[in-house]
């Protein structure tokens, strides 16, 4: 079990090479981020499926849905940091396995 644990986290971890040459050209985008506002957080939390496990921060789904308005105020400002700084968290970039 404990090498299969250790093969999927690295293999989840694992950035792959994209082949550039197949990548189509699109012209750079310029001006402000769009704003990000309540109603597309709230329909991108609505697609998101229950049931599924936590990743590394341990939220699921079901708090997010269950976090009310607030909770889709604190994701929206969260999403505009991504966004205009273009930075994600680190944790956003690791998957993990974990031994039942």
């Amino acid at each position: 079990m404990k090498a299969w644990v250790e093969h999927y986290s690295r293999l989840l971890n694992v950035e792959f090479e994209w082949p550039c040459d197949l990548l189509p050209m699109v012209a750079p985008v310029e001006g402000p981020v769009p704003p990000i506002t309540l109603d597309m957080i709230s329909k991108a939390l609505s697609k998101m499926r229950c049931d599924k496990a936590a990743g590394p921060s341990g939220i699921i789904a079901e708090m997010l849905k269950a976090a009310g308005k607030e909770g889709l105020t604190m994701l929206r400002l969260l999403a505009e940091q991504v966004f205009n700084k273009g930075v994600t968290p680190k944790d956003w970039e690791e998957s993990f396995v974990s031994a039942m």
